[in-house]
């Protein structure tokens, strides 16, 4: 699912316009407490030049989400009504059997990727530096960035370490959970022993 923006593939655009009316398949629902009311064309033919000059065309798949919802005014306590709509073309048809999990589930989701991507961007993780020009220690280096991000997500997320956490101090919390992964509280010689002996199930 890849977002189309307004001004983006104009023909497409066009296309689902002329083909969409009354009985054009519909999605209607609520979901997260918001209305929606999706709709689509499928099978739209776009045409464009390589960069060797030559045409080709593409089988798109072209929906829209609109929704609406309820919030209450900040200044004015008051309710309002919320309005918003979202466009992407898809890589396979859409049908009323898949088209909450490619838009609810799939595309309205996107934001949680970027929004992990900006924080460890902008919210003290430094992932804008360039740790390393070598290929293999920058993808190593990535790999570890998402680790300590879900970690830390985990951690400050989880209601049974909060208590530790306040009581610790994050930093401290987060040793302790490294050396808690990575300590050698078990050894090898006990694991090999206690994998030679026989196991077995108890009901109660």
């Amino acid at each position: 699912m890849i977002v189309l923006q307004k001004k983006s593939l104009k023909s497409v655009w066009t296309a689902f316009n002329a083909q969409k009316n009354s009985d054009s398949p519909a999605y209607t629902g609520d979901w997260r407490g918001r209305k929606k009311k999706i709709t689509w064309v499928n099978h739209i033919p776009y045409t464009f030049k390589d960069t060797n000059g030559l045409k080709k065309t593409l089988i798109l798949h072209r929906v829209v989400c609109k929704e609406e919802w309820q919030v209450v005014n900040a200044d004015t306590a008051e309710i309002e009504m919320k309005f918003s709509r979202h466009a992407w073309i898809s890589g396979k048809p859409l049908t009323l059997q898949n088209i909450h999990e490619l838009c609810n589930l799939g595309a309205r989701y996107r934001w949680a990727i970027e929004d992990s991507n900006h924080t460890e961007k902008r919210r003290g993780y430094c992932y804008e530096h360039a740790f390393s020009y070598n290929w293999q220690a920058m993808c190593g280096f990535h790999h570890l960035m998402r680790l300590a991000h879900l970690i830390n997500a985990i951690t400050l997320a989880t209601q049974r370490v909060v208590k530790w956490v306040k009581k610790m101090g994050i930093r401290e919390f987060l040793s302790f959970v490294k050396g808690t992964l990575t300590g050698p509280w078990i050894s090898k010689d006990w694991a090999v022993q206690f994998l030679r002996q026989p196991f077995g199930f108890h009901i109660e």
